[in-house]
């Protein structure tokens, strides 16, 4: 946070912000008609944007900084209409429309000819590139107001043939900030996990030679990435790798999904808090921290703007921005140093899925979509891209979109399809969803009544989720008999009714498999197998766009191994666990032995036996789950591979077995945590 004494000068881009809060209108505006008409009362509120909108964050948190040089006489213009989002008591103010100017020639200012003599070189220097004019015309000056001092650039992307020109002219070592979203036009935004925005933004920067050259950094670079994390690279000890710090559990793109709405202001407030490193680049991991913690506090807590019932309310100072609020963040939040590897699958790791408060679990898990966790950095990917297809798909998109889900029995492929779709309209208002069990058809006549019923829906304004479960059924004596009903509908979005075609419009088809394992085994079947050939396996591939396949849970070593190995289907098992107990109302905590068991123990079928041995467990009053409350040894032979019929004790039996079982002997139970 701020020392003493610590002045910065701040200059480059301005802007004038115009803020209009209208009060009795609801989250969105639908029109600037509609808006004026709705509203009930209106406050107008013009600020300093760019420039201005830096140096009133800065000096709200205590910094001294100035701006030596004119302002310009015409400058940038924008408009953010503001109504009070979310739901009642806690509605913020954010942003309903925005009205920005596209960018444009401005004057400028003179950067040299204005400089004072109070700005020696001790005195860092922040400037602020928004694309518009200063940068343009005083690019034979910026070298000299940057010379001999520390200096920050906050620009659109360090790549820009300006910065790479000032660089190879010789400019010093300084801090580069900028946005993923921002740049290379925004071209390098797009869905992906961590370990493929890093390994896009490392290829990205290393080709400029004034960033990267001879297998070194020459200058610092803080990419944002989002609200979720931020990379940052320079000249260390620590090499090439850098730094990436993220929010536990979160990947790029988490904290949009959580729909606070639109606030502006969190590059001003990052390039604020990374200013002290400017005087001590040491604390550039704080500095760090300190800014994704206040940009998710700005979103989280919106505009300064009138209080219910007040008529004649008036902005006291010169920033909307929630400035009690960030710095009340500081770095409270739980944000991590992401090593960009898999989490370890220790006894510690499955302690904290299984019995964890919300925030424990997140230092394991790498994705939290809704209620779906995931371990698997792999998997997580296939998630982000199966969400971002969706979105496209609605926003752009036309006719079927069609994705296949592979998995074990009870795997949760269905779960994994509805949770996708929360995650793209959480609200309920873009799908109508509906699953079929193709198995139970028996007759294509099924399949044409539901095609009918997809078709009313699509009729009533709603997209159409469809989830066609087990449709690799057997048919008619063949296997997946069924894909050759389905490819008109895939290809044309329409189908067949006997008489006429029926268009179905724009829909999502999941198509859920019950007989093949994964994604490959289907494919080699499709693709060459004489009865997928037959059955247009072919066709119906190639029609799909995306396939997943959900994590198996089957640890695939002896049941001796099992303890020490770090198999992620541990991890699995584990957040399925941690599900199915919460459906237990009265229970509190578990025994580490029969955790270690249900963890460990090799599954008849997969995750459904694990559900079926705790929905068979007598657990009604139970405040703690002992090894006495499995369900008795001919149950469990049924869900347990290899269970020894006469076993007296199973548990005991299994775990003793298991080498490098270090558990004490009697180990007091473990408490659910979230239960609290």
């Amino acid at each position: 946070m701020p020392r003493k004494n610590q002045r910065f000068i701040v200059t480059g881009d301005y802007s004038m912000d115009k803020y209009i809060y209208l009060d009795g209108i609801g989250d969105e505006t639908p029109d600037l008609r509609e808006t004026w008409l709705a509203a009930s009362q209106v406050w107008t509120e013009t600020l300093g944007g760019g420039v201005a909108s830096v140096i009133q964050t800065l000096l709200a948190f205590g910094y001294d900084p100035f701006d030596p040089f004119d302002i310009p006489e015409a400058v940038s213009k924008s408009l953010y209409i503001l109504t009070r989002q979310g739901l009642d008591p806690n509605r913020k103010w954010r942003i309903g429309r925005a009205i920005v100017s596209a960018r444009r020639n401005l004057t400028g200012c003179s950067t040299v000819s204005t400089l004072r003599d109070n700005c020696p070189t001790n005195i860092p220097a922040i400037f602020i590139d928004l694309n518009q004019s200063d940068l343009r015309n005083n690019i034979e000056h910026i070298q000299a107001l940057f010379d001999s001092r520390p200096y920050m650039v906050r620009t659109h992307d360090p790549r820009k043939p300006e910065w790479s020109s000032l660089r190879k002219n010789g400019l010093h070592r300084g801090i580069w900030f900028s946005s993923l979203q921002e740049m290379s036009g925004g071209a390098l935004s797009f869905a992906g996990n961590w370990e493929n925005v890093y390994d896009r933004l490392m290829k990205y920067l290393k080709t400029d030679s004034t960033l990267w050259d001879d297998g070194k950094w020459k200058h610092w670079l803080v990419i944002r990435i989002h609200s979720d994390g931020v990379l940052a690279v320079g000249p260390t000890k620590e090499g090439e790798e850098g730094i990436l710090l993220i929010f536990a559990g979160d990947q790029p793109g988490s904290f949009l999904r959580e729909g606070h709405g639109a606030v502006i202001g969190g590059c001003a407030v990052f390039t604020a808090a990374l200013a002290s490193a400017l005087y001590d680049i040491g604390l550039l991991k704080e500095c760090l921290r300190n800014g994704l913690s206040m940009v998710r506090s700005l979103t989280e807590e919106g505009y300064v703007g009138p209080p219910q019932g007040f008529a004649n309310w008036k902005l006291q100072g010169s920033t909307n921005l929630p400035i009690a609020a960030l710095q009340r963040s500081g770095v409270s939040r739980n944000i991590l140093e992401y090593s960009r590897r898999s989490p370890q699958a220790n006894w510690d790791s499955v302690c904290r899925i299984v019995c964890g408060t919300s925030e424990e679990i997140r230092t394991v898990t790498v994705l939290n979509m809704g209620s779906l966790a995931t371990c698997c950095p792999d998997h997580a990917q296939t998630l982000l891209r199966f969400e971002s297809r969706l979105k496209n798909h609605v926003n752009d998109g036309k006719g079927i979109l069609s994705f296949t889900i592979f998995g074990g029995p009870g795997s949760g492929k269905s779960f994994v399809a509805e949770e996708l779709a929360k995650a793209v309209d959480p609200g309920g208002n873009l799908f109508q969803s509906r699953i079929f069990n193709i198995s139970q058809f028996g007759e294509p006549s099924r399949l044409l009544d539901s095609l009918q019923s997809i078709q009313a829906i699509g009729l009533q304004g709603k997209i159409p989720f469809v989830m066609w479960d087990e449709f690799d059924t057997t048919y008619r004596g063949a296997q997946a008999g069924w894909l050759p009903y389905f490819l008109m509908p895939m290809q044309d979005a329409k189908f067949f009714d006997g008489s006429y075609d029926i268009a179905l419009g724009k829909c999502i088809f999941v198509f859920i498999g019950g007989t093949f394992s994964g994604e490959a085994e289907f494919r080699e079947w499709a693709m060459n197998s004489k009865e997928g050939k037959h059955l247009k396996g072919i066709d119906f591939h190639s029609r799909l766009d995306s396939s997943l396949t959900v994590p198996s849970v089957d640890i695939e070593v002896s049941d001796s191994e099992a303890w020490v190995d770090n198999s992620p289907a541990k991890l699995v098992r584990a957040l399925m666990l941690r599900n199915f107990l919460k459906k237990q109302d009265k229970l509190e905590a578990i025994n580490p032995d029969l955790l270690a068991y249900l963890i460990h123990v090799p599954l008849q079928h997969g995750v459904r036996s694990l559900q079926r041995i705790i929905t068979a467990s007598e657990l009604n009053s139970a405040p703690v789950f002992e090894t006495y409350h499995l369900p008795p040894t001919d149950v469990l032979q049924i869900h347990v591979r290899g269970l020894n019929p006469n076993c007296v004790d199973p548990v005991t039996d299994f775990v003793e077995k298991l080498t490098g079982y270090d558990v004490p002997r009697n180990a007091a139970p473990l408490g659910l945590k979230w239960k609290k």
